[in-house]
């Protein structure tokens, strides 16, 4: 409610507006509801201060009159004298000045019981606008409908654990299986890049490996196998750097590993070769070395390093092999 309709409520209570405004205001209470509880609370709050007001003007007629009649000069006068010397009138005197003690004290009284009254029903009127009987239930029926929600989730999740709890327990039954007939474990073939997955990823190391060439311009060292690979002829790239591995393994460079063992991953499918390589290659300077190690080891069967290479590379779900989710649980 804005300062401008707080002032029209309260001259209309002191019956300061005129016929018209009164006559507005009345129409106002008569279609809003929202406006008339306000203008109850409001209505509540100045009657309790004009009552105030009242109560403080009779007490101050009352200590006006005690003062006239010589009460406090009087009072005065006796904390003075002495306590055991006899007083013309005294008892007289007392009683009067008892009397009005008396009826000073009954009026602060009722001031302070008047003013207990209104605050509580100002409160009764305030907690009927704000309707807290219809709010309190309405934030336990949230509550509660919270709880059944948070229960329902455990409950779901616990029979998402137990299907792959039943799940892995089917795969290790199939492996045991298909072992008893001479078959490859089940969980290497699942486990193995897909043939286009194959031919994306090495498109993508030559890719890689074309663009880094051409950046390093003329500070790349003229060796043999860089024009070859650049050239996509695979087979003697392979076979060049197979050799250098063979006969001057000191020489090779991690860069050369790394290059050889994506060979042997990719091109050559040889993953038991291609973890020899890769992992000489630790260190070397590309985005790629850490997904195609994960990929060698899992199609060499090696799930416990692939677990653990994972881990300590944080490897994104978006670089796994497809298939890979399984193996590495």
């Amino acid at each position: 409610m804005d300062i401008y309709t707080e002032g029209q409520i309260e001259a209309y209570l002191k019956g300061r507006l005129s016929p018209e405004a009164a006559a507005e205001i009345e129409q106002r209470l008569a279609a809003d509801p929202a406006f008339a509880a306000e203008f109850n609370l409001h209505k509540a709050a100045v009657e309790a201060i004009i009552s105030r007001g009242k109560a403080r003007e009779l007490v101050a007629k009352i200590e006006k009159k005690l003062e006239e009649e010589g009460f406090f000069e009087q009072y005065k006068k006796d904390k003075i004298q002495d306590e055991d010397k006899p007083r013309p009138n005294s008892g007289q005197e007392d009683g009067k000045w008892l009397r009005w003690a008396a009826v000073l004290l009954i009026v602060l009284m009722s001031l302070s019981a008047f003013q207990q009254y209104q605050i509580r029903e100002r409160i009764a009127r305030i907690e009927a606008h704000l309707n807290l009987n219809d709010t309190l239930p309405r934030v336990h029926r949230i509550e509660d409908h919270s709880l059944q929600q948070d229960t329902e989730i455990a409950e779901i999740k616990l029979a998402l654990e137990q299907q792959d709890e039943l799940l892995t327990t089917h795969w290790s039954r199939v492996d045991s299986v298909l072992k008893s007939y001479g078959i490859r474990d089940m969980g290497g073939l699942e486990c193995r890049l897909s043939p286009e997955e194959r031919k994306k990823w090495y498109a993508d190391f030559l890719r890689q490996e074309t663009n880094a060439m051409v950046t390093a311009g003329t500070k790349t060292d003229a060796k043999p196998w860089r024009e070859l690979l650049k050239a996509k002829n695979d087979s003697t790239t392979l076979q060049i750097l197979r050799d250098m591995a063979e006969t001057s393994p000191r020489e090779v460079t991690p860069l050369e590993y790394y290059i050889l063992g994506v060979l042997c991953l990719l091109y050559e499918q040889n993953p038991s070769e291609a973890v020899w390589y890769l992992e000489k290659a630790t260190g070397v300077m590309r985005p790629y070395h850490a997904k195609f190690l994960l990929a060698a080891y899992l199609e060499n069967d090696q799930q416990a390093k692939a677990k653990a290479w994972t881990t300590e590379q944080r490897i994104p779900r978006d670089q796994w092999p497809k298939g890979a989710v399984r193996c590495l649980k």
